[in-house]
Parts: C-alpha cells; sequence; structure tokens
C-alpha cells in the first residue's frame, strides 16, 4: 500500500546544528497525526523538509510515492499533493480576502476566474468568513486571517495537509476558531500531519500522536498511549511539565507527571 506520507531515515542539519537525526514515519491516507515536542526538537524542520521547503541532508521522503526529496515538480504538481499552512499567515497585504483565495487557484490550477471564485466562497463559507470576502488582511484578526489561508490552501484540493504551529502566532481567544476548522477538516477525512502546542487538542483530534525531543522520534501511539501511558521517561516529563497547569483539568494528569 502506497503510504500517503514515507519519511525514511531523514537527516538534516543547519551547519553544526544537527536538528534532525534519523527520523522516519508514514502517514496513511486519512489519518490525522500531530506531532508534539519541545521546541527545537525538529518539528517545524520535519515539516519544512517534507513540503521541499528546506534541502535535506540525506534520508527519503515521499507523498503519495512521489520522492519530494529528489524528484523534480510543477508547482501544480506540488501543489495538488501538498497544502501547507504556517505560523504566520502570509496573505497577499494588497489583495482582499476574496482575491487571496481565488490569485492561487488561476495561478496554479489555471481555473477560470468564475470557477475560482466559486470554489474560494465556498470554502470562505466554511472557514466561517463568508461576510468577509471584500476585508483587506490588515482589518481582519490573527484568527481570521489563518482561517483565509487555510481556505487559500484547501483551494488548490491537496491531498494532504500540513499545519506548522498554526495557532503559535494568535492571542489566546482567537485560537479556538482555528481548531474548530482543523477538527472539522480531520472529521471530514483529510490527511493531515500537525505540528502542535496544543496537547488537548492533540488528544482530541488525532488518531496518532507523536512525540519529538532532539531530533529523533521518542516515542508515537494513539492519544491514550501517548497521553494517559507514555511509555518513555523523557515522554513523560516533558507532558508532565507542559500539563501541570491544568491541574485537575489535565487528561489523566497524574498518570504523566
Amino acid at each position: 500500500m502506497t503510504h500517503a506520507i514515507e519519511v525514511k531515515d531523514l537527516h538534516k542539519s543547519f551547519g553544526s546544528l544537527d536538528v534532525l537525526k534519523g527520523v522516519s514515519l508514514t502517514v496513511d491516507e486519512g489519518e490525522v497525526i500531530s506531532v508534539i515536542g519541545p521546541s527545537g526538537s525538529g518539528k517545524s524542520t520535519l515539516a519544512r523538509c517534507i513540503a521541499r521547503l528546506e534541502k535535506i541532508n540525506s534520508g527519503e521522503i515521499y507523498v503519495y510515492g512521489h520522492r519530494m526529496d529528489s524528484e523534480k515538480m510543477s508547482n501544480a504538481k506540488e501543489s495538488e499533493l501538498l497544502g501547507m499552512i504556517f505560523q504566520q499567515f502570509n496573505l497577499f497585504p494588497h489583495l482582499n480576502v476574496l482575491e487571496n483565495v481565488v490569485m492561487a487557484q488561476m495561478k496554479v490550477r489555471g481555473r477560470s476566474r468564475a470557477e475560482a471564485e466559486e470554489k474560494a466562497r465556498e470554502l470562505l463559507d466554511k472557514v466561517g468568513l463568508a461576510d468577509k470576502v471584500d476585508s483587506m488582511p490588515a482589518q481582519l484578526s490573527g484568527g481570521q486571517q489563518q482561517r483565509v489561508a487555510i481556505a487559500r490552501a484547501l483551494a488548490l484540493d491537496p491531498k494532504v495537509m500540513l499545519f506548522d504551529e498554526p495557532t503559535s502566532a494568535l492571542d489566546p481567544e482567537l485560537v479556538g476558531d482555528v481548531l474548530n476548522v482543523i477538527a472539522d477538516l480531520a472529521k471530514s477525512g483529510m490527511t493531515m500531519l500537525i505540528i502542535t502546542h496544543e496537547m488537548l487538542f492533540a488528544k482530541e483530534v488525532s488518531d496518532r500522536v507523536i512525540f519529538m525531543a532532539d531530533g529523533h522520534i521518542v516515542e508515537q501511539g494513539t492519544p491514550d498511549d501517548i497521553f494517559v501511558h507514555p511509555t518513555k521517561e523523557r515522554t513523560r516529563a516533558f507532558l508532565g511539565r507542559v500539563l501541570s497547569h491544568y491541574g485537575a483539568a489535565a487528561p489523566h494528569a497524574g498518570e504523566v507527571q
């Protein structure tokens, strides 16, 4: 069976700093995987390598059988395979919301104006922004801008969505709307790899959770495996720290302290 994503023995360094040290993983079609871990563990670098935004040192990366780390492909072909959402929203500041979602479809997919606009309006409605089509990015909150970015990525009909800490740049009160959109995508069957610091969200939405530290995958399993019954001391120590502020509200906090 062809995996949606397959990473084999991935190594990536920046100068003398080894960031990824032999990472291997698979993501199956329709699977939602959250990658958690401390800052500097290599999570975002992993996503950027999969998305061809970083040149790897060694290893192999496949998305639906296409060799992402070496195969030459057009922007159109790459966008059919992967959509990516970043910490920053990367909207075109001089284009309104509708044009931000329409433009990529016409340039990358070659869609007509009418077809691209119909798709854009449908997706903006889906992310709760049907009333903002004429707004400029500067008139939107961070959470609204991120939802426009999600609509823009989805408009290209990618097979897989990568999310690189999509809520880390948002004010706390704006996080929920973005997470709700991602949760709805998960329910729809979209294949997703989510780099996140939102532990409770990862527990709720994921089929599988991967814990990374120091450039390695330390442990992976179901949300219950990781959050309730972690087997590695490094995982237990991390969860004990990040969940301690939830107190009694933490998911089985006593078992991961």
